[in-house]
């Protein structure tokens, strides 16, 4: 796989385990800026290792208002509608704009 800059799936490799090693988790938006590469490039990379359980994604509500952690969930369809922020007590609906893709290694892939 060749990326926009010309990197090749190794340094690609090394680059997401370097930054995973550091942080232990980091989100898909924190990662797609330190690798510099496409949404999709960066999708194409993650899917296989998500399908094999190397990596875990999960995804994480956040309040719109006080950025307060509402909580981790597997599916999209596993959260509520709406929400209320036990922080700041603001309501309001699900969207995409108030969540994170959570990564995580589990497997080998970085490890050994």
């Amino acid at each position: 796989m060749k990326g926009r800059n010309g990197c090749c799936t190794n340094s690609l490799e090394s680059k997401i385990k370097s930054l995973i090693e550091k942080r232990g988790k980091i989100t898909f938006r924190e990662l797609l800026k330190e690798v510099n590469i496409s949404t999709e490039e960066l999708e194409d990379f993650l899917v296989p290792l998500l399908g094999e359980g190397t990596i875990e994604g999960r995804l994480e509500l956040h309040c719109p208002d006080c950025g307060a952690d509402l909580g981790s969930f597997k599916q999209y369809k596993d959260i509520p509608s709406e929400n209320e922020c036990e922080i700041c007590g603001h309501s309001f609906p699900t969207s995409e704009d108030y969540l994170d893709i959570l990564l995580e290694v589990k497997g080998k892939f970085f490890r050994g």
